[in-house]
């Protein structure tokens, strides 16, 4: 699969995000993660595992072949139709399920040893890929209602892992990330993220800024801003015992709460 200039100002977010990863994967994902996610689940003893914040595929295709019983779901379904493209392409064969997280234990009647939720992607539970403005109150509510429905997706003894921005753990009022500038159907592309925090109404307001063809592009997306004392206490509210914190990449963009049913 190509990536398309015409992604930048087009409707389809998974071909948007298809480029984004273009940038974004090599500054926080090295070419060992797969390798150390790997190894991060089999000490959690994992053989059957949901990755309940998929995506387009990325790291579920490169793992699916090293011992795990993967089943894959996201809420976005314009991002499963390009997972589902790159994984024909790759001839690889992984259930992928489009369902928000709240639904997936009235969807799903496997349990799992491991529940997945990587890359922040908690903190979009009612807004990636939305550009409409988040309701707070309502998001707090579905992120208990997820985490809930993990808990029941998974055996006695098994493990939910949230991903949470290192953002989060520095309440900061804003930062931002210059990806640099990529060649793409041979155009120079600069792409740019800039992130501010309203601690006060618990918003992350993200903005991502794409140059090309002396145009810019700017998409706005909204996410709950989720500190980690409050993912902790969800997480125990939602029947989860001993909350850690854990890295499988030192120095990616997320740390990991790793909680045991």
């Amino acid at each position: 699969m190509k990536t398309k200039i015409s992604s930048i100002t087009g409707n389809n977010f998974g071909e948007f995000w298809f480029l984004v990863e273009k940038f974004y994967h090599p500054k926080y994902y090295s070419k060992e993660y797969p390798n150390l996610l790997t190894s991060f689940l089999n000490r959690l003893g994992a053989k059957n595992v949901l990755d309940a914040a998929c995506g387009i595929g990325f790291p579920a295709m490169e793992i699916v072949n090293r011992g795990f019983d993967l089943t894959c779901s996201d809420g976005n379904e314009s991002m499963l139709g390009i997972f589902k493209l790159l994984a024909k392409e790759k001839g690889v064969d992984i259930p992928i399920i489009h369902s928000k997280w709240k639904d997936l234990n009235s969807i799903l009647e496997t349990k799992f040893d491991v529940v997945l939720c990587l890359d922040s992607s908690i903190t979009h539970v009612d807004s990636w890929g939305d550009s409409k403005k988040l309701n707070t109150d309502n998001a707090r509510k579905d992120i208990l209602k997820s985490l809930k429905a993990f808990y029941a997706l998974l055996k006695p003894g098994g493990y939910v892992v949230i991903g949470l921005g290192r953002y989060a753990f520095e309440k900061g009022n804003e930062f931002s990330i210059d990806f640099g500038t990529l060649e793409i159907e041979s155009v120079l592309v600069r792409h740019k993220w800039k992130m501010k925090f309203d601690h006060g109404l618990k918003k992350r307001i993200w903005t991502l800024i794409t140059e090309f063809n002396g145009k810019i592009n700017v998409r706005e997306f909204q996410s709950y801003l989720l500190y980690p004392d409050e993912l902790e206490s969800l997480l125990k509210e939602s029947g989860f015992g001993k909350v850690e914190i854990q890295e499988i990449q030192p120095g990616e963009y997320d740390n990991n709460f790793v909680a045991k049913k």
